[in-house]
């Protein structure tokens, strides 16, 4: 649950130590969880760097400025001292008097963010806690644009422009005797294995898998699996039971769906009885009065990354309950072995929420209100002779992971830690050499993980509401239009789009904590994916759905005060 915050100055810090640790230590309380405090900070010191973790954990390597997280196998004496990632981890810093290393692993998996001018280098996990150091917030029209469109601040983008996110397998440099900062993508294509046979390819996935899991090392004692009843987590189950670890599983949802044979919650039990490990089921059914204390902790805690709040409709009791009880780590099966199939470009963009305000035919492009049209950096570009689904499983490595499944993460990283075994570099080469056809809806790995447990079948639905039903409620509509209808929103958007937004709002209070009727899913389930990709292209256009673009805009809002009010945080410490 660390968040890591590094400065590293050209000159002496101004002010000397003392100033140091108050400002740190306040930073440090603003990044820890609603109600929790007692924590003692590590932070070191030098004249010209410092480092906070706001929270110490045995999993968290650091020497002097230099840290390390997510490595889930043991790491060298000096492991300060190394050139690149260790392929174990998530994020590695390496500092000296000579130069500063940053780097990533090849997905980008832990978010981490920089900023760099003639004074100084920060690096932190918080983009909060960088603009609370340089003391101001200058506002990015990307990150609105990209929230608006797709949910999430789309490829690279901060919502502050002068914030930079780490990219995947990224090395960002620091010369510290000419002040020079040069950014490095490493190269992951060595060492592949292709065109081999079906069953070579099952062999030599059951022997990569094996092989990380056997040298895993990290402390389990105070850790807990996410258990759904998809593919990957009973993969990472079942190679842990297989390695001799004896790992508590946790699982969550509304309290209608653990006894419905087809949703995750039902599942899970079924594969946890199996494996002869616990399942707790958590219910995150909407029951507080007020969404506001919710929404509140949802953008504290994740930095308004993205708008997915349906997992935490609770209001974070469930991730309060196990700090409470112990729990630091958490194990999470975030994989790379391919993705949904696609016909077109478009497809390609909607399935990894990367897409274009007018991707979605009832929407209108964004210079229609005046604001900017997003853009895409070069990696997001096909490459000439790149097959289409090549691009797709690039783009879920190099954008989904770092900047979609990230932000997932850092909702929950006040309280846990995470680790994700299958983002180990070993493994995601693994999936990079599959042919295309082999890669597209996991074909070869999901029926590997299928005959793990041949006689439970994956969860058909999720037990939790999909997001348009939740932000429908009549709680939530009135709480965005006090927003949409506030100054703060008409001095960062054009009134004529907030206009447009709220004369679509609609109100349904029946589905905030239902989940999707099985007759529907099954008769979805039934139509070829071919036929669904003709009907999208002549009749049945992608479209958004306006409450959720509410939110978005509410998102936009509330963070701009949050981050305003955090450039103010250490003027009068």
């Amino acid at each position: 649950m660390a968040s890591v915050f590094l400065v590293i100055n050209r000159n002496k810090f101004e002010g000397g130590e003392e100033k140091v640790r108050k400002d740190l230590s306040l930073i440090h309380r603003r990044l820890l969880p609603i109600g929790i405090a007692g924590i003692t900070p590590t932070i070191n010191y030098s004249e010209k760097d410092c480092l906070l973790i706001s929270v110490p954990d045995p999993q968290i390597h650091n020497h002097l400025s230099s840290v390390c997280t997510g490595a889930f196998v043991d790491l060298p004496d000096n492991w300060w001292n190394l050139n690149l990632i260790p392929t174990c981890a998530s994020f590695f810093s390496s500092v000296n008097d000579f130069r500063c290393l940053i780097s990533s692993n090849s997905t980008a998996s832990r978010s981490v963010w920089y900023y760099f001018d003639d004074k100084q280098l920060i690096v932190s996990t918080s983009q909060k806690a960088i603009v609370s150091w340089i003391g101001s917030f200058n506002s990015n029209p990307q990150a609105i644009s990209w929230m608006l469109a797709a949910g999430n601040l789309g490829p690279g983008n901060s919502w502050d422009s002068r914030i930079h996110h780490l990219g995947a397998g990224e090395d960002v440099i620091l010369d510290r005797s000419e002040w020079k900062l040069s950014v490095n993508v490493r190269d992951n294509n060595k060492q592949l294995v292709s065109d081999l046979s079906r069953l070579e390819y099952v062999n030599l996935l059951n022997q990569t898998l094996d092989s990380v899991f056997e040298n895993a090392k990290f402390n389990l004692s105070n850790s807990i699996l996410t258990l759904s009843g998809g593919y990957d987590s009973r993969a990472v189950l079942y190679y842990l039971v297989k390695s001799g670890v004896n790992i508590n599983t946790v699982t969550w949802g509304l309290s209608s769906s653990v006894n419905d044979k087809f949703t995750d919650a039902n599942v899970a039990s079924r594969i946890a009885a199996r494996l002869k490990v616990s399942n707790e089921y958590f219910i995150t059914d909407f029951i507080d009065r007020s969404f506001d204390p919710l929404f509140n902790r949802f953008l504290q805690y994740g930095e308004g990354r993205l708008d997915h709040i349906n997992s935490y409709m609770d209001g974070f009791r469930m991730w309060e309950n196990l700090f409470d009880n112990g729990v630091r780590n958490i194990v999470r099966a975030d994989e790379a072995f391919g993705w949904l199939p696609s016909k077109t470009e478009q497809d390609v963009r909607i399935s990894l929420d990367l897409h274009l305000m007018e991707d979605n035919a009832n929407m209108i492009p964004l210079q229609h209100f005046d604001m900017e049209p997003q853009q895409y950096p070069d990696f997001c570009t096909r490459e000439v002779e790149e097959s289409l689904e090549a691009w797709r499983d690039r783009l879920y490595r190099q954008f989904r992971i770092p900047y979609v499944l990230s932000s997932l993460h850092d909702l929950i990283h006040p309280f846990v830690e995470v680790y994700n075994p299958l983002l180990h570099q070993d493994i995601v080469n693994f999936g990079r050499a599959l042919p295309d056809s082999l890669r597209t809806n996991k074909r070869i790995y999901a029926k590997f993980v299928a005959e793990l447990i041949d006689d439970i079948p994956f969860a058909k639905k999720a037990s939790i509401p999909e997001p348009a039903a939740i932000l429908k409620s009549a709680k939530i509509v009135s709480l965005m239009l006090d927003e949409l209808n506030s100054q703060d929103a008409r001095n960062i958007l054009n009134s004529n789009f907030i206009n447009w937004v709220q004369s679509h709002l609609t109100v349904n209070d029946h589905h905030i904590n239902i989940i999707k009727n099985s007759w529907t899913l099954w008769f979805k389930q039934q139509i070829p994916w071919k036929i669904k990709k003709m009907l999208r292209k002549d009749f049945i256009k992608y479209s958004a759905d306006f409450n959720q673009l509410a939110f978005r805009t509410v998102i936009i809002i509330r963070m701009h005060r949050m981050l305003a009010e955090e450039a103010d945080l250490l003027k009068h410490n």
